[in-house]
């Protein structure tokens, strides 16, 4: 699966061209299953961030891969 960020909505408004969206658009999440056995998936992200948002990211990816794993146990 692979999502690519174009920009913001904020308030109903669509932001694609501000200079901010500028500096990190597009951007990529890609998302990887693969099948290890009978009952056992491996979850890879790779992931391109401008170093402006890095730690951010990586915060909330450790909080959203916690949810994934509660939701599939």
């Amino acid at each position: 699966i692979s999502i690519r960020h174009l920009g913001y909505i904020m308030d109903g408004v669509i932001d694609t061209t501000s200079d901010a969206i500028k500096l990190w658009a597009p951007s990529y999440e890609n998302y990887i299953l693969e099948a290890l056995g009978d009952q056992m998936t491996r979850f890879k992200l790779d992931m391109e961030v401008e170093n402006d948002y890095y730690d951010m990211m990586l915060e909330m990816w450790q909080r959203a891969i916690q949810k994934i794993k509660q939701i599939n146990e």
